[in-house]
């Protein structure tokens, strides 16, 4: 048996042998990489609402930006997040004051309607999309309120509570949806959901 000295070992690798450390070493980065993307990826399913960014629109050119931001987040998935939050007074319903849109990256906007004069176009056109799905707990009641205060169509609306029926969940509000699904407690104190 010979034996090899450390500085020939380089003359003891075939180039059969060197493409099979060179496959292996390729494999294992591969792998590394590969097993980074999945806990990032599980980190962020652990935790859904980690990464969430909130930003309040109250005029037209903040309203263009953030459409323009919520509309290349669709580039993923066409979905967003609809909600639609009024106050009733004395037995009367006021118009609906604030619209919520939230992307599949945790991006969250708040439009504040009620400080705005109309609705700007690019947030209208978002709304008609019809590539875009809107998804919420009876998001078709809030587009009807929408609709009857100011006139926007909403198109392609999905209940969440017949995602949950599809499979074999019991149909309930959003809080007890994202705690049974996603572990995750949504704050829906009276306080933070019956102010101004």
């Amino acid at each position: 048996m010979s034996k090899v000295e450390p500085n020939n070992l380089s003359n003891s690798l075939t180039p059969a042998k060197s493409a099979l450390l060179a496959g292996a070493g390729i494999g294992l980065l591969f792998v590394v990489i590969k097993r980074q993307q999945f806990l990032n990826y599980w980190k962020r399913f652990q935790n859904p609402l980690k990464s969430k960014h909130v930003v309040l629109i109250q005029n037209t050119n903040d309203c263009r930006k953030v459409v323009n931001i919520l509309k290349s987040h669709c580039s993923d998935y066409k979905v967003l997040g609809f909600d639609c939050e009024w106050v009733t007074i004395s037995g009367n319903r006021r118009p609906v004051a604030l619209l919520q849109l939230c992307s599949n990256r945790g991006y969250c906007a708040l439009f504040h309607l009620c400080c705005m004069r109309q609705i700007p176009k690019s947030l209208r056109d978002l709304l008609a999309d019809k590539e875009v799905i809107k998804v919420g707990v009876d998001p078709a009641y809030d587009a009807k309120k929408l609709a009857l205060d100011y006139g926007v169509g909403v198109a392609s609306t999905f209940d969440l509570r017949y995602l949950a029926t599809m499979v074999g969940r019991k149909p309930e509000g959003l809080a007890k949806l994202s705690l049974s699904v996603l572990k995750v407690t949504l704050d829906k104190h009276w306080r933070l959901s019956c102010s101004n």
